[in-house]
């Protein structure tokens, strides 16, 4: 998978004891490929499981679940 989920922040505040304070940050992974593993299964008629799992090995996890109904 790759998650290039790169983007800049960038924000001034105003603090009462400093003034204006500029600041920008630079967000992202350092590695966007990744492996990702998961499954699904039917629990019941309408009801459905799922789980991924995603990870390289550095500076990416992420875990994803959830429930479907189906009607």
């Amino acid at each position: 998978m790759y998650w290039g989920t790169q983007s800049t922040a960038k924000a001034t505040v105003n603090e009462p004891s400093v003034g204006s304070v500029s600041f920008e940050a630079d967000q992202g992974p350092v590695h966007p490929l990744n492996a990702i593993v998961g499954g699904s299964v039917t629990m019941f008629r309408h009801w459905d499981a799922m789980i991924e799992y995603s990870f390289n090995g550095s500076d990416v996890h992420t875990v994803a679940s959830g429930w479907t109904f189906r009607f």
